[in-house]
């Protein structure tokens, strides 16, 4: 499943003009340029069933007790409650910071986004 470099950056193009589209709509862009390959398809569909649950593995708190990171080249599931190995325990945890930090970047971003509509909503044009 692909589309081309070119195609993708038309795409790109196209939704960055808008401030909102629909998921259909980004759907329709990608329709016309899709190359779908069904084995790959179905290996992402199985992947994605293996995140949800090894995500739903949890301990008596809450908290998530296995994680989905890479090791040495290779997609791993560590259960950080019976690992007994420091590096898989490090990646797990640079693994949950960097999508944190990330996630910070973000809110950061819509809050200040925000607060400049909310400035513009506030101004007077008496």
């Amino acid at each position: 499943m692909s589309i081309s470099r070119e195609a993708r950056r038309l795409i790109i193009d196209q939704f960055i003009e808008s401030p909102k589209r629909s998921k259909k709509d980004l759907l329709d862009m990608i329709s016309p340029h899709y190359v779908p390959d069904y084995k790959k398809l179905a290996e992402q569909d199985m992947g994605r069933l293996a995140n949800r649950i090894a995500s739903t593995i949890k301990d008596e708190t809450g908290a998530r007790n296995v994680f989905a990171v890479d090791s040495d080249g290779e997609r791993c599931y560590i259960n950080v409650d019976e690992s007994d190995n420091i590096k898989d325990v490090r990646n797990v945890y640079r693994t949950l910071v960097k999508g944190r930090d990330c996630r910070d970047k973000s809110i950061e971003k819509v809050l200040k986004r925000g607060k400049e509509l909310a400035e513009q909503l506030s101004l007077d044009f008496g």
